[in-house]
């Protein structure tokens, strides 16, 4: 049965929810500022279980991103027309109006309602829960490099020759102008080894042709258009905004 929550009520509420997840806890919240207990809870999940984490457009607090950033189970998302606020995990799920900020919890007047995952809220929780997914995919994923490696054994790029997961180069950077000129680190060591061969025969056509059939950032062979001496990227990569979101002191 559904229950109605008042700002301390709510503030223990989104705790347990963080330290009672087993299987997923996603964390809607425009706004973001952590107080000392939230943050420990958040680090007694670490590599625990996957979070998912939407905040307002694309800037937060640079201390708040970095923190989160270094957690490798978080998963960010920015929206700029998000409004909500939703705490989730497996068991249960809290509507709120409190962002999950620290003036928020010590002093705003605040309301909640609790949902079950069981008896008569289960029908509601499902409702729920099937809206952050929405909202998750109408959202920019951050870090989506993350997912990669949540699914991949750590492994966050792709083989450029046979798209089998790879551990990925530090330095994403235009190289020299002969387009023979490439990295180890943009294939795995098997294709490493066919492309030497190939290399050393001067098979240039087969060379290119075995080289860059796959997306070293999504893995993705549609879309896709090589240009030589770069970083074998798809269309829809290259346009991506790779570099770190706009971040704001608050």
């Amino acid at each position: 049965m559904s229950k109605i929550l008042k700002r301390e009520e709510i503030t223990k509420e989104i705790l347990d929810i963080i330290n009672t997840a087993k299987e997923e806890l996603i964390i809607v919240s425009p706004y973001i500022k952590l107080t000392s207990e939230i943050k420990q809870a958040f680090l007694n999940q670490e590599n625990k279980v996957l979070i998912s984490l939407v905040f307002f457009h694309d800037k937060i607090h640079q201390s708040v991103f970095d923190f989160f950033d270094r957690l490798p189970n978080v998963i960010m998302y920015a929206n700029q027309y998000l409004h909500t606020k939703c705490y989730l995990n497996e068991k249960k799920a809290l509507l709120t109006s409190m962002n999950l900020y620290e003036y928020s919890m010590k002093n705003n007047f605040e309301l909640g309602v609790l949902l079950r995952y069981k008896g008569d809220d289960k029908r509601s929780y499902n409702e729920v829960r099937e809206e952050m997914d929405f909202i998750m995919d109408k959202s920019h994923c951050i870090t989506e490099y993350k997912i990669r490696a949540y699914e991949n054994k750590g492994k966050t790029a792709f083989c450029t020759s046979c798209r089998e997961p790879i551990f990925p180069t530090k330095n994403l950077k235009l190289q020299g102008k002969d387009p023979m000129d490439w990295q180890k680190e943009w294939v795995c060591s098997d294709c490493y080894k066919d492309l030497k061969v190939l290399e050393s025969n001067e098979d240039r056509k087969g060379f290119s042709e075995k080289f860059a059939n796959y997306c070293y950032l999504c893995g993705n062979e549609d879309d896709f258009l090589p240009l030589p001496g770069m970083i074998p990227v798809c269309i829809s990569c290259m346009q991506k905004d790779l570099s770190p979101i706009e971040q704001i002191e608050m």
